[in-house]
């Protein structure tokens, strides 16, 4: 979507404008400039015949192409302005004529996409500018100006976390203006003092000869790559993807839902967040292989549960791994109010992962659902039952968990199967699907075991029989089973 007003100083009925409406990016139609005996900061740059563009268009390429989801611009842009004449949000006349006029478009978008059911969440400003302050009376004021004018914008359009790329071009004044580097200077330093602005550095893009006062058609598309690559940057750096997002981060689309992609305790970690959080913001936390038989989730996510997964790979549920899983859930709930219990899913290895930050950590599990779920390294991936086992997951388990050797770990008494007290004593149910011919993870040496003795505990499990199933396939043909034992058993009564 593009909505565009553009023109030479003030704002007017003279400026090239989409008509009020929101179209499709396109390169800007000529306006109508005033002659300049009427309107003399009438320069031209909209006189045309062929219309023009700015960097909307380079920017627009590179998100779409790395963020391929739905994408709005709105311009508003008038040449040759200056921080006092033009964008001063402090001056009610002609000052502040281009700010009023940036606001009025943005909110007048904003109100249009509304009405037509598309709700906007404000990303970022792009500003090109600073070249008409490129003097010895404007320059000195221009950080200070320019850092007035984002923070009455983030005001005005109640979106404090609004990012900020800043730019200017660094040959204006065919590389005699001796104020241009002060201009640098200080975007460079409102960058550093504000995380959410970010200089952009232009240097090289492609300008018209013999002045250089303009970028030509080239490197305009260039400088508009740059602030989106700019842009990318910024939000991974900053955790402030979008304005209003829940965390931070990456933003991305899993089957219709948001996705966030940030780091917690220096590991990656994924949130896919609920069109609207149900009552006490229940939660999923997947031990291993989020995404594989995604149905559960996906039913989930509709009754408005987040789903979590930590990325601790080839840890196979260790202590280190627990201490990752306990600083991530110090996060999610601290930090963004997520329930106090959490619903873990433990498929395959993912059990070790679920099981034993469950037993460690017993008052804080809403539910467990175990998926063929690994609950002895003995069996897997030790191999020293009925299983095949793993003879490299064996060494893996034997380097993570800091055993000595292999007599270490076949004497080592913090299995699932062993941990199970703290969970009967919370209470905690336990849901187990598991195919009843696994090889991979036998049954009778994880789930079965499991089950023994948790009943035997007084504890509450349900088990799930895939007659003739191995390991594979995972889940079951109809999730209705898996989806309704999480929300009976982690959403808010």
């Amino acid at each position: 979507l593009f909505w565009w007003r553009a023109g030479d100083p003030p704002p007017d009925e003279f400026d090239s404008t989409g008509g009020g409406k929101w179209t499709h990016l396109q390169p800007q139609p000529k306006g109508t400039p005033a002659p300049k005996t009427k309107a003399p900061r009438q320069y031209g740059n909209f006189a045309s015949a062929d219309g023009g563009f700015g960097p909307e268009m380079g920017m627009a390429r590179v998100l779409m192409a790395k963020q391929p989801r739905p994408l709005a611009i709105v311009k508003a842009a008038w040449s040759g302005t200056s921080m006092a004449q033009d964008w001063n949000p402090a001056d009610p006349g002609d000052g502040g004529s281009c700010y009023r006029a940036l606001v009025a478009e943005t909110k007048a978008a904003l109100a249009a996409a509304r009405a037509r059911g598309i709700t906007l969440r404000l990303r970022a400003l792009v500003w090109v500018q600073g070249e008409s302050d490129a003097n010895a009376t404007a320059a000195p004021r221009y950080m200070q100006a320019l850092g007035d004018m984002i923070a009455a914008l983030r005001k005005e359009l109640a979106a404090p976390q609004l990012i900020a790329l800043l730019a200017v071009n660094p040959r204006f004044g065919n590389d005699k203006n001796p104020f241009v580097p002060k201009i640098i200077e200080a975007q460079q330093a409102l960058a550093a003092k504000d995380r959410l602005c970010a200089y952009v550095d232009t240097v090289g893009a492609e300008t018209l000869l013999p002045s250089r006062t303009h970028f030509t058609s080239a490197g305009t598309l260039d400088v508009g790559q740059r602030f989106a690559e700019a842009l990318l940057k910024l939000e991974v750096d900053t955790a402030a993807s979008v304005v209003g997002a829940p965390f931070p981060g990456k933003v991305s689309q899993w089957n219709g839902y948001d996705r966030y992609d940030f780091q917690v305790d220096g590991k990656n970690v994924l949130v896919v967040t609920p069109k609207q959080a149900a009552p006490g913001k229940p939660w999923v936390w997947h031990g291993e292989f989020f995404g594989h038989k995604p149905a559960p989730d996906i039913a989930l996510l509709g009754r408005g549960f987040h789903i979590v997964y930590l990325s601790v790979p080839n840890m196979l549920g260790c202590p280190d791994a627990v201490g990752h899983w306990n600083r991530l859930y110090a996060e999610l709930t601290g930090k963004y109010g997520f329930a106090k219990k959490a619903a873990l899913v433990g498929l395959s290895r993912g059990g070790l992962y679920c099981y034993n930050w469950a037993s460690a950590n017993p008052d804080k599990v809403a539910c467990l659902y175990g998926d063929a779920p690994v609950c002895d390294f003995k069996s897997w991936p030790g191999g020293k039952g009925k299983g095949k086992g793993s003879k490299g997951d064996w060494a893996l388990t034997l380097k993570v968990y800091h055993f000595a050797g292999e007599a270490e770990a076949l004497a080592y008494r913090g299995n699932p199967v062993d941990s199970l007290v703290p969970l009967a004593k919370a209470k905690v149910p336990l849901l187990h699907v598991f195919g009843d011919a696994d090889d991979v993870v036998p049954w009778e040496e994880n789930t079965g075991v499991i089950a023994e003795r948790y009943k035997a505990l007084g504890g509450d499990i349900t088990l799930i029989r895939k007659p003739g199933v191995g390991h594979h396939p995972h889940g079951l043909e109809d999730s209705t089973p898996i989806v309704e034992f999480i929300a009976k058993h982690a959403v808010a009564k």
